[in-house]
């Protein structure tokens, strides 16, 4: 059910977080005042930032910081996730002869085993890696490249896909000086946040999905803030009307 909407022209939703949590909570007041449990305020990434946080901080929110949304598999801009396999390199693992290819047709041998943060791998190593004209996608400036394969599964690996060099530590997370921010990192990895936050695709997403895709509603017919406003409430209405039949078939 749609509880509360409103049509901002604010090009980022952080300027809004805190009216539509506060909004959400008049609402509860409201309909609700005998709920003495606090509302679950489940945002994406797009809602967060340091402030946000500390002007809700009373509140039980579940609202990750876009680097740690993007670590956890959520929001992924649309670059990376158009460009992310034209972006990795291949190496192909040869059983019989325990090596591998690289992308440029050479080959990394077997050197040895390595245990990283208590997992085992083995480690496959080219030298003179300087040489070759895909230095600065694959080693950068260094003199060879070594790939690592997990011990448990290195046998059923076909290929290895690594990001070209530097990329790699794109993915990890840049330090963050917000104490509320990793704060609620902490509080998103816990197996309560990751149970609640697993839950926000399908909540709010699917409310979209109907109103655009099911009862095409994919642009607004008005123009006008208060006109869009009017039309977007009565979609809102319309959705909420059918929620309701379906609860009375039920």
């Amino acid at each position: 059910m749609i509880v509360h909407q409103k049509i901002v022209t604010d090009q980022s939703d952080s300027n809004c977080t805190v009216s539509m949590v506060k909004a959400v909570e008049q609402v509860k007041e409201e309909v609700m005042p005998e709920k003495s449990d606090p509302i679950k305020h489940v945002l994406d990434c797009g809602y967060a930032s340091e402030k946000n946080l500390a002007e809700l901080e009373d509140l039980d929110l579940y609202m990750p910081d876009r680097e740690f949304a993007r670590e956890i598999g959520g929001k992924v801009k649309p670059e990376d996730r158009k460009n992310k396999t034209e972006q990795l390199l291949k190496f192909e693992y040869i059983p019989d002869k325990d090596i591998l290819k690289c992308p440029n047709g050479d080959f990394l041998a077997y050197c040895r085993n390595k245990v990283f943060n208590k997992t085992e791998y083995r480690v496959y190593r080219k030298n003179g890696c300087h040489k070759c004209h895909m230095t600065s996608d694959c080693s950068g400036d260094k003199a060879r490249k070594e790939v690592h394969i997990p011990l448990k599964n290195y046998q059923s690996t076909k290929y290895k896909m690594l990001p070209h060099y530097g990329e790699a530590n794109k993915t990890r997370m840049s330090p963050i000086g917000g104490f509320l921010t990793l704060l609620m990192r902490e509080k998103l990895k816990s197996e309560l946040g990751k149970k609640t936050y697993s839950r926000r695709f399908e909540v709010s997403e699917g409310v979209f999905g109907v109103i655009k895709e099911i009862r095409g509603a994919s642009e607004f017919l008005r123009r006008g803030l208060e006109k869009v406003q009017i039309e977007w409430t009565e979609r809102c209405i319309a959705h909420n009307v059918a929620k309701l039949l379906q609860f009375r078939r039920v």
